[in-house]
């Protein structure tokens, strides 16, 4: 009876040690929470919807999304916004978010403590956010897994606005075979597509070590 007792106290303990260190390392990599747009007003993600606060937080405005985009964030475990300012491209404004669910609801079973995580860019215009591009960028499920830092309190460091070309780079520390991937979407009229447009080159400024270019990920890969 003692020694049943002394065993359910130990499992006890270290599942708070547990849990205590999940938690610390979330706050580690938390991502911004809110996004800053050109009108001077932000983006934050409020009671599963998407927010705009202007005038310091008096004034919120719900923005108008897709039904299944509406769906998504109703069922999100979290979602987090990978940089801290939009980009206007072409006059138009985009906001980079990623929207996480949790890969296994079921406790105690294979990755019941992971995420599945999906970035969308987000054109932003007046009330409404139209999704007009999304990846798997983060799955326990599927072993993918973005860039770290340890040095930059982000979860999603691996996630960023490309300047020369325009686009959207996203950097792997291991995608499903266990290798750095880097992938890179080219704008091109109003989309992010794989290969860049005529007048675009592309130009790959992450590299991870010196004389080494990281793979390139094709859409085919993400599954």
């Amino acid at each position: 009876m003692l020694n049943s007792l002394k065993m359910t106290t130990r499992v006890f303990l270290a599942h708070i040690l547990y849990g205590f260190s999940i938690s610390a390392y979330a706050y580690q990599y938390d991502s911004p929470e809110h996004v800053d747009l050109r009108n001077g007003s932000i983006l934050r993600y409020i009671d599963n919807e998407l927010t705009i606060l202007k005038d310091n937080g008096s004034q919120r405005m719900v923005l108008r999304t897709p039904i299944f985009l509406r769906k998504t964030l109703l069922t999100a475990s979290s979602c987090t916004f990978p940089t801290t300012h939009s980009r206007v491209i072409d006059g138009e404004e985009y906001v980079l978010t990623v929207i996480n669910h949790r890969s296994n609801r079921r406790p105690n079973q294979y990755c019941s403590s992971g995420n599945e995580g999906v970035l969308y860019v987000l054109r932003i215009k007046d009330d409404a956010a139209e999704p007009v591009f999304s990846l798997l960028v983060e799955s326990c499920m599927k072993g993918i897994h973005l860039e770290r830092s340890a040095t930059w309190p982000s979860r999603h460091i691996g996630i960023d606005w490309g300047i020369n070309p325009i686009g959207i780079q996203i950097d792997w520390s291991h995608h499903e075979d266990w290798v750095p991937v880097t992938g890179y979407f080219f704008y091109c009229n109003g989309k992010f597509v794989q290969k860049p447009c005529q007048h675009y080159q592309p130009n790959y400024l992450a590299e991870r070590e010196a004389g080494r270019r990281p793979r390139t990920l094709a859409l085919a890969d993400t599954g």
